[in-house]
Order: C-alpha cells, then structure tokens, then sequence
C-alpha cells in the first residue's frame, strides 16, 4: 500500500485545484479513476456513484497543505482559487494567518 505522500506526489496539482474548486466532481478517465481511488482509501475523497466524487474536510486539508508545500506555483494556484489576491508587498503575519491560519495575534 503506498503511504499518504506517495499518493499526493503521484497526483496532477490541476485535478487537486480542480477537486477544491467544485467540491465534487466527475470523472471518467481511467487514470483519474485510479488517482481517486487511491483518494478515497485515504478518507480524502467520498464515492458518489456514477464517477462522482465528493471532497471531505480531512482531503480539503491534505489538498490545502500539499500545494502549500509544493512551492510558490502551487501557492498562487491555491490563493487563486480563494479569490485572494494580495498588495505586493505583505506583512509576513498576514501570509502566516492566511496560509497556515495561524491563530497568533499580532503584538
């Protein structure tokens, strides 16, 4: 069985973004089929039926996390797809809230 990071760097970031944009989605190629499935062993994905597949809380943030971690394209993808778009230059508190949801309040 492959371990939770096997299964997130074997999928495409554009599936991921697509998955947290739409909440469910349908598929119906093979290669997404497979990729879901090994989702849905995780606990990250629900099966509807028909090819549809539901995100749960636990995928939403594994997906969140995964991007974050994969580098400033993945990141811009992610806030992007939150409809956030940040002042040139930001305050390092406000990114760390934002992406990490840190609950620590400025001084």
């Amino acid at each position: 069985m492959m371990s939770p990071e096997q299964v997130l760097n074997s999928a495409p970031p554009e599936l991921i973004v697509r998955l947290l944009d739409k909440r469910q989605i349908r598929i119906r190629k093979r290669w997404a089929i497979i990729q879901l499935n090994l989702w849905l062993q995780q606990g990250w994905v629900t099966a509807q039926g028909e090819g549809f597949f539901n995100l749960t809380n636990a995928g939403e943030q594994t997906f969140r996390h995964y991007l974050l971690s994969q580098g400033e394209n993945s990141l811009e993808l992610l806030l992007q797809q939150l409809d956030i778009q940040l002042p040139e230059q930001c305050n390092s508190r406000i990114l760390s809230y934002l992406l990490k949801q840190d609950t620590l309040k400025s001084r």
